[in-house]
């Protein structure tokens, strides 16, 4: 964590001072990517919202947004670790996701993140979806290039 004077003093990334593209994101977003998740109609006698409507957070727009936010995080963290420790095998992501060799690399996490960002309209292709990635890897990067308070 970065401490008052900005330095890092720790082994970890700050995810909380970078911005993230899923950051930005809203509800109106989210509405508007999976429009049938939000759909409810009124009790026809009242006209008022049914009392057992309640949106299920783990169905998919729930679920991409929450892979989003957590891949962006992973990627952070690897960037900020190989900048750390420039030994640190930054191609190797912690995230759990089927691969075919077993192993996730970085270019995984991007491809992924990639499906997410476009499912939430965050966006459009892969080329874009790179250059969200770079944009908040760097700000890792330099949060690691301060290093350590002393």
């Amino acid at each position: 964590m970065a401490n008052a004077s900005g330095a890092n003093d720790s082994n970890t990334v700050d995810v909380l001072s970078i911005q993230f593209p899923t950051d930005e994101f809203s509800v109106r977003k989210l509405i508007d990517a999976f429009p049938g998740e939000f759909q409810w109609s009124p009790d026809p006698h009242t006209g008022t919202v049914p009392d057992n409507y309640q949106p299920d957070l783990h169905s998919e727009p729930f679920s991409d947004l929450r892979w989003a936010m957590l891949l962006e995080r992973e990627l952070a963290d690897m960037s900020f670790r190989s900048r750390q420790d420039p030994g640190d095998d930054r191609q190797q992501s912690r995230m759990n996701f089927p691969t075919l060799d077993g192993k996730n690399s970085r270019a995984d996490d991007i491809r992924s993140l990639d499906d997410y960002y476009r499912a939430l309209g965050i966006s459009t292709g892969l080329k874009q979806t790179i250059e969200l990635v770079r944009r908040f890897e760097a700000q890792a990067a330099k949060q690691a290039a301060r290093g350590p308070s002393i």
